[in-house]
């Protein structure tokens, strides 16, 4: 299921004719009062709510193992260099959070606080219907504010693209990479991942 994006609105205030645009700070209070329930899928992209789509079997096979095989690197020492956080909310910008697949965040950041974008080293997304919107939505605004590595683990071509210099008009350099490739993360080089380990049964 595809997403897209509302008209722009220039404020919080309802316009007549336009749809309403939320904060980041009021989408988690409308969460806190029960009307979005604790079941509710939905991510918050320019203000406005988007329905997350159904995982099926496939997209929650390619998460749990991309999972594994970055944990399996990253935890070798009691002082790893990061963590992930798997499925959980990153705020853009105050009127932005969506929840990304995997997030490999660094160590040296406050655990007291919800990660920021300066603090995530590598961001994945796993991608079959929501293909388009991972492209044309989400990477934009990930290269906007910052993250400086993104990935789309594409189910069904069968390959990932690593997208990384960002900007705020988007990804400077893109890279495509097939079954038979390994990855490094740019931020900690001595750790890849085997495509095929991603996406073959």
């Amino acid at each position: 299921m595809e997403t897209t994006l509302g008209p722009p609105v220039p404020s919080t205030k309802q316009v007549p004719g336009t749809l309403w645009r939320f904060s980041a700070a009021e989408y988690h209070r409308m969460a806190e009062l029960g009307i979005l329930g604790p079941g509710a899928r939905v991510e918050l992209i320019d203000g406005y709510l988007h329905a997350v789509s159904p995982v099926n079997a496939r997209h929650v096979l390619a998460v749990n193992r991309l999972e594994f095989l970055l944990a399996r690197q990253l935890y070798r020492s009691d002082t790893p260099p990061a963590f992930l956080s798997i499925q959980n909310p990153l705020r853009l910008d105050d009127h932005t959070e969506p929840e990304p697949d995997v997030m490999v965040v660094r160590s040296t950041t406050d655990q007291s606080r919800p990660p920021r974008p300066a603090d995530v080293a590598l961001l994945v997304e796993v991608s079959d219907s929501t293909l388009r919107t991972d492209r044309m939505v989400k990477a934009p605004r990930y290269a906007a504010a910052g993250i400086a590595e993104f990935w789309i683990v594409n189910l069904e071509a069968q390959e990932v693209e690593v997208y990384l210099e960002p900007s705020p008009d988007g990804y400077r350099n893109k890279q495509t990479y097939a079954l038979s490739a390994t990855i490094a993360l740019q931020a900690f080089p001595e750790v890849a991942v085997e495509v095929r380990r991603i996406l073959v049964a």
